[in-house]
Formats: C-alpha cells, structure tokens, sequence
C-alpha cells in the first residue's frame, strides 16, 4: 500500500538564447545562422507511482496461481510546473557604423517541447504466465468405448 499525504512538486526550466544578446557592437548574424531545436523541458510530479510484475512459471500440471494486487491512497497537493524561454536577440553594428544584423543570415525556433504533469496515483501491474500443456489426469466418466470399434455403445 503506498500512501502521499503531504505534497510533490516539481518545476522545470529551460532557456534558449543566442550570446548576440550581450554583444553591442558586432555584425550581429550577418553571413551566419541559429537553430534552437529539438529541446525538451518537462516537470512531473507524483504523489504514488508504482511499478508491479510477476512472472509465474508453472511445471507439467498446472496448479500455482498468482495475483497482482495495488492500492494507493493520496490526498497530496501535486504540482508540475515546465517553461521554456526561447529568444533570439539581433545586435549588430553602433551608431557610428551601422549593420543589418540578420543580413544574409537565419533564424530558426522549432521542435522544441514543454510539458508539465501533475499526477496523484499511477500504476502499471503486469502479469506473465507460462506453462506446459498438461492439465493433469482426467477423472474420466466411468467408461470408455472399445479402441477398436467405430462407434460408442450408448452409456450403460
């Protein structure tokens, strides 16, 4: 049994920004380019997580038995926070001599994720079973049909 009383945060942050930002003078990206792609920034939070397996091999008779069995119980605050910050700043030349800062340049913001979950109870039970192909001896019926003949004589 798993029990969350209190409370489970989590907090995620990611920024993204070129270093063109802090300069003041310069050609910016002229001639040049940025990607800022494929980032991931997730927050998760949970109060219970459980993770059950059981794997029951069985003889020649099958005659074991298994069971899974989960209980949680939550009255936790659960909170998930995720941001991402993406920013492309553009400087380039000064006053005195001025330059197209994306001159021939490029700029690319894609493919980037942001996730944030908040989650009380979350299980993932798996029971595997594997056994032979015998189910033990039969108690039969009190009579049998004669191997050779072709047809069964209706019950005595």
């Amino acid at each position: 049994m798993q029990v969350a009383i209190t409370t489970a945060t989590s907090s995620a942050t990611t920024r993204l920004y070129n270093e063109d930002r802090i300069a003041t003078i310069g050609l910016g990206l002229a001639n040049s380019s940025v990607t800022m792609s494929g980032n991931s920034t997730v927050g998760e939070a949970s109060a219970n997580r459980a993770v059950n397996s059981v794997t029951l091999n069985t003889g020649t008779t099958q005659t074991a038995s298994a069971g899974i069995a989960n209980d949680q119980q939550s009255t936790a605050a659960v909170n998930a926070n995720a941001t991402t910050f993406a920013n492309v700043t553009l400087a380039g030349g000064d006053a005195l001599a001025p330059a197209a800062a994306l001159a021939n340049g490029g700029v690319t913001i894609a493919g980037n994720s942001t996730r944030a979950l908040a989650r009380g109870n979350t299980a993932t039970n798996v029971l595997n079973v594997a056994a032979d192909s015998d189910y033990g001896t039969s108690a039969g019926i009190g009579w049998q049909c004669p191997p050779a003949s072709r047809k069964c004589p209706a019950s005595p």
